[in-house]
């Protein structure tokens, strides 16, 4: 008694003759895909022919067209530069919580700007001029103003930095915000006379510093020192010597970002207000 063999819609009876001329339907084959969800796909028709022929594999050719699916959706353009920067300052208090690989991230990052500056000698455009918020600094942010060194106040916190710089005028002004508990602010303010060294390259001296806000001297212990005053007495009152000249280079500058590197390569990444 012959057995019945039930595939896909087609029943035949086993050990039955295979006749010559063939008809075979519709199967889907699968091969190897770039990446999910993108699937070649080929439909094999209808041919009549005799298998393994030359005619039936022409006709089998002709008849079984290869669609491919678009993957280029499927993969995701790099993040540019600036945002992936921008997204790394913000997560770590504009650097001073980043750990060693975000440290080296940034780095990465600011060389690879740096390299596409858009800006040839960037001291010598009016673009650098302005009030510029500083969003990322490599070193502890109170270090960005000699006064701050000064203080005594316990549980000093650094606020907003901003500065203003006006090279044609030769001035750069840096204005910190500090709390100090218990819920005492005030500004430090410290200025600097710069004069342009080369295309790139600021050449800053301190001439004073001090502190803004009503009363305030009196109740943020910065060391004995309040109100403005020269800056010479305030490192004769630290350090016991001259005022240090210091530098400022800009490697990267456009109409919304800034990127300046101090000594021993301290970078300062600074947002247009």
């Amino acid at each position: 008694m012959s057995a019945f063999v039930v595939g896909t819609g087609a029943v035949a009876l086993r050990g039955a003759p295979t006749p010559a001329s063939v008809a075979i339907r519709p199967r889907l084959v699968r091969s190897a895909a770039p990446s999910r969800g993108a699937v070649q796909t080929c439909m094999v028709n209808k041919v009549s022919g005799t298998p393994g022929g030359d005619d039936y594999l022409n006709k089998l050719e002709d008849a079984n067209p290869v669609t491919t699916t678009d993957t280029s959706a499927l993969y995701t353009a790099p993040e540019p530069p600036v945002g992936k920067l921008l997204e790394v300052a913000a997560a770590t208090d504009r650097g001073q919580l980043a750990t060693s690989s975000q440290k080296e991230a940034v780095e990465d990052l600011v060389s690879m700007l740096e390299a596409a500056n858009p800006t040839d000698s960037p001291v010598d455009t009016a673009m650098i001029d302005g009030t510029w918020l500083l969003v990322y600094a490599s070193k502890p942010l109170f270090k960005t103003t000699p006064l701050l060194l000064a203080a005594a106040t316990p549980l000093l916190v650094v606020g907003q930095v901003k500065q203003t710089l006006r090279v044609d005028s030769g001035e750069l002004v840096n204005d910190v915000d500090v709390t100090a508990f218990p819920l005492i602010s005030a500004t430090v303010s410290t200025t600097a006379r710069v004069t342009p060294v080369t295309g790139e390259r600021l050449e800053l001296v301190v001439e004073k510093t001090g502190v803004k806000g009503k009363n305030i001297a009196g109740k943020l212990d910065l060391g004995g020192i309040g109100g403005s005053l020269p800056v010479e007495q305030l490192y004769s009152k630290l350090k016991n010597g001259a005022v240090p000249e210091t530098f400022l280079d800009t490697f990267y500058l456009d109409e919304k970002m800034r990127i300046s590197r101090g000594k021993g390569g301290a970078i300062y990444v600074y947002s247009k207000m």
